[in-house]
């Protein structure tokens, strides 16, 4: 639950003291920071501005979350965090799990194994032994549920754009 480590420091909670409750998971590799909670503490105002913001982002990301898992298949919820994935790590290709995407999901690993092969037999994704590599955006995007947009777009109007615009061009085979 990071966003809300990030409350607590953000608020002042604790001072000086402040440690994290919570255990923080990453289920892709890839390069992270970390920052002493008393250093953020004494960090610049525009520093717990952007986390203050994020944690906004965060709390609607989770609320549209709820709303998509109730509402929309798993092939679609596939689709978005597949999409959002790939957004984030900003690679063609990248470790995940069937395990950790089932978890994220609320859903069983086997079925998550028979949504990635069927996105595979119809050519979105190539998928072995928790490497992903996006094929078809657009298919995935097609896939997906409306969540995925609002979800962008919330986080644009909280945060900015998240990168630079950059074209997403089919991997070819």
């Amino acid at each position: 639950m990071r966003a809300f480590t990030v409350l607590t420091c953000c608020s002042g909670g604790g001072g000086e003291q402040v440690r994290a409750r919570k255990t923080v998971l990453c289920q892709i590799p890839g390069k992270a920071l970390r920052l002493p909670a008393a250093k953020f503490l004494k960090s610049r105002t525009s520093v717990r501005s952007i986390a203050l913001r994020y944690i906004a982002f965060y709390l609607s990301q989770m609320q549209q979350s709820v709303t998509c898992n109730r509402l929309h298949t798993v092939k679609e919820r596939f689709a978005y965090w597949l999409l959002m994935s790939y957004d984030r790590v900003a690679e063609k290709s990248f470790c995940l799990t069937q395990d950790s995407v089932a978890n994220s999901l609320g859903v069983h690993r086997p079925t998550v194994s028979i949504v990635a092969a069927g996105f595979q037999h119809a050519g979105m994704i190539r998928y072995s032994r928790g490497q992903i590599t996006i094929v078809k955006r657009q298919a995935l995007e097609d896939a997906s549920c409306e969540c995925y947009e609002i979800v962008q777009q919330q986080f644009e109007s909280y945060i900015g754009p998240f990168r630079k615009k950059r074209r997403y061009e089919d991997v070819g085979i």
